[in-house]
């Protein structure tokens, strides 16, 4: 999580400096100018994607009855694969609580940059957790 951590912060940084060059704006007064429009979507989104997490761990859990996940089970794979869910899942609730008190108190721009890195951190989540399913569904329908 750290090492993914660090990437997207990196190239939050990198989208700043170029926004910075080319706009003469960072990418923490796009969000802060912008918040009124862009929190109750960030909320709404964070809201939806929870949910998603959800349903794919209720999937991926529901997955370790079938026999062609035995060598994954085995080697403690399994293990690795609900940790990066609740890694995932920890980083919507922590966006869409970011959202939620954008919605609700003043913000300014160090919680716009905050919010930003977050988004970024929480794609990278995701794309992971979809990634799984697809691995999942390929192995199993592969021994099938």
């Amino acid at each position: 999580m750290l090492g993914d951590t660090i990437a997207f912060v990196l190239g939050y940084y990198v989208l700043d400096f170029i926004l910075q060059k080319t706009e003469n704006k960072t990418l923490g007064v796009l969000i802060y100018g912008n918040a009124s429009q862009l929190f109750p979507i960030f909320f709404n989104a964070g809201i939806t994607l929870l949910g998603f997490l959800l349903t794919g761990l209720s999937i991926v859990l529901m997955f370790l009855k079938d026999e062609a996940l035995e060598p994954l089970k085995e080697h403690g794979h399994f293990k690795a694969i609900l940790q990066i869910y609740l890694n995932a899942i920890l980083v919507s609730a922590l966006f869409t609580a970011i959202s939620f008190l954008g919605l609700v108190l003043e913000t300014n721009q160090a919680f716009a940059c905050v919010t930003g890195i977050t988004i970024f951190v929480m794609i990278a989540r995701i794309w992971r957790c979809v990634w799984i399913i697809e691995q999942i569904t390929i192995i199993i329908f592969k021994n099938k």
